[in-house]
């Protein structure tokens, strides 16, 4: 997440005993089931690539079809079975697994010759 600088009010400097200049530091708190983005899970006895946590906070799933699977099932509804391998291209994730390469910003096969020899290292 890149820096931002936001203004703060009188009564939120005063609250959190911040003078001016100071430099503060947010983190962004994970969404449930973030550390799911990336794994082979286990979801109504059936094996799936965890691609995404959409905003509505479901999972999004790849079938061993290597098709996105229709269906958004809660974190809470799904098991993680295994890490897959996360490489990074051009600012974009991508998993392997026997299925293929998947990207983790759509969800989509990945066939471009540059993210697959990624994963021929």
């Amino acid at each position: 997440m890149p820096n931002k600088t936001i203004k703060l009010t009188d009564a939120q400097m005063e609250k959190y005993d911040l003078n001016e200049g100071d430099t503060v530091t947010i983190k962004r708190l994970p969404k449930e089931g973030e550390e799911l983005i990336g794994c082979v899970v286990k979801y109504k006895s059936f094996f799936y690539i965890c691609w995404n946590i959409n905003d509505a906070g479901k999972c999004q799933l790849i079938m061993s079809s290597g098709k996105k699977y229709v269906g958004t099932p809660v974190p809470a509804s799904v098991e993680k079975v295994k890490e897959l391998t996360v490489k990074e291209f051009n600012g974009s994730k991508y998993v392997s697994s026997r299925l293929g390469i998947f990207s983790l910003a759509t969800g989509n096969t990945i066939k471009d010759t540059n993210i697959v020899s990624l994963f021929d290292k």
